[in-house]
């Protein structure tokens, strides 16, 4: 049982380092199609929260 367990983690990890690197590359290209960067280079991508939003 432990090794499957341990099997799925390897998994989720390496799921989410792909993630994470799909999500930059997509980012570096945005920033770069637009010419303006909106936020700091190399940072992946996050949504903004409105500061007048009331959550």
């Amino acid at each position: 049982m432990r090794v499957f367990i341990e099997a799925e983690k390897e998994k989720l990890t390496k799921n989410l380092t792909l993630n994470l690197r799909c999500h930059r590359n997509v980012w570096s290209v945005r920033q770069w199609s637009l010419g303006s960067p909106l936020g700091s280079p190399g940072l992946p991508l996050v949504p903004r929260k409105d500061p007048h939003s009331v959550t």
